[in-house]
């Protein structure tokens, strides 16, 4: 994310732009968040945005995108439209002096999300990426595992999510490439958010290998399937047999798999259960050489009103 000075209020006022299921579950988190208030929101269709103004009691709506980027009753807006949309509406908000929180995948490919970021400071504008897995309890507990060194020193990750997906008469955007399609996109991102989380962002070699499907001949093919290593070297561990750290991710369209994080260190390795993008469960497994020492499970309530996405 970006930050700026700005963003330091009692109330944030919020605005909507897209008015789908993902800014439908957004926005029952926002009804828990006392700070918020729910001012506009947009969306082509004007009957939809009139309508997801009712259900969710938004003061008032929009059927032009660049309408509420123009409101100065917003202080911040959700950005929940097709994702080659999210840059070009994460700027035109920015440029109107709008926050941003961006639904994941912020940008189509990196020179996007480095546009969106380069206009977010232009402006002196906070800019998301709207990862939500990293908010949750369990995350949170994790990464303090992890900085208190309960499983020692961390060398490597192992994480997958793994969904059958309907085919494209049932839900035709996952399948469609110039709509955002592909497994990538869509799931990939939950496993190296994690990557990125635990080793940063400037790996030194990256193998992968998938499946690209052309399961509707009018459509081009989307990944559909990828397998991929991720190496990384960190220069802060002064034991030079551990400065290299390994990463293997597995996300798939084609089927159900167990949707697990597996972060390993030193000491031990941390489980992060089933399903891992919204995880209400974590082991902790401590170990000497090939020995358990001790293993212990912790549980966390998910928010009500709430569901998952896909």
């Amino acid at each position: 994310w970006t930050c700026c000075e700005s963003l330091n209020m009692s109330v944030y006022r919020w605005g909507v732009i897209g008015c789908g299921n993902i800014s439908h579950d957004f926005t029952n988190a926002l009804n828990h968040e006392e700070r918020a208030e729910l001012i506009a929101c947009a969306a082509r269709d004007e009957s939809r945005a009139k309508a997801f103004a009712k259900l969710h009691q938004y003061k008032r709506f929009y059927s032009n995108y660049e309408e509420l980027a123009k409101d100065s009753d917003i202080d911040i807006v959700y950005i929940g439209t097709l994702h080659p949309s999210h840059k070009k509406h994460a700027v035109m908000c920015l440029q109107n002096g709008k926050h941003v929180v961006v639904e994941k995948p912020m940008g189509m490919n990196a020179a996007e999300v480095q546009e969106i970021i380069t206009v977010a400071r232009e402006n002196n504008c906070f800019a998301m990426e709207g990862m939500w897995t990293r908010f949750f309890p369990a995350i949170k507990s994790a990464r303090n595992i992890i900085a208190e060194g309960q499983i020692g020193e961390i060398h490597a990750f192992n994480g997958d999510f793994g969904i059958l997906v309907p085919p494209p008469q049932e839900l035709p955007r996952l399948w469609n490439k110039s709509l955002g399609g592909g497994a990538t996109l869509d799931l990939g991102v939950y496993p190296i958010a994690m990557c990125v989380m635990l080793f940063g962002t400037n790996p030194t070699c990256i193998t992968a290998h998938g499946i690209i499907d052309n399961i509707d001949e009018k459509l081009d093919g989307i990944d559909a399937s990828v397998s991929a290593t991720i190496a990384y070297q960190d220069d802060t561990q002064a034991n030079i047999s551990r400065k290299h750290q390994i990463a293997t991710i597995q996300y798939t369209f084609l089927s159900q798999t167990e949707e697990e994080f597996i972060i390993y260190g030193t000491k031990g390795r941390l489980r992060i259960h089933d399903v891992a993008h919204a995880p209400t469960k974590l082991t902790i497994i401590k170990t000497d050489a090939r020995t358990t020492v001790s293993k212990e499970t912790q549980e966390f309530d998910l928010p009500t009103n709430l569901k998952h996405p896909l």
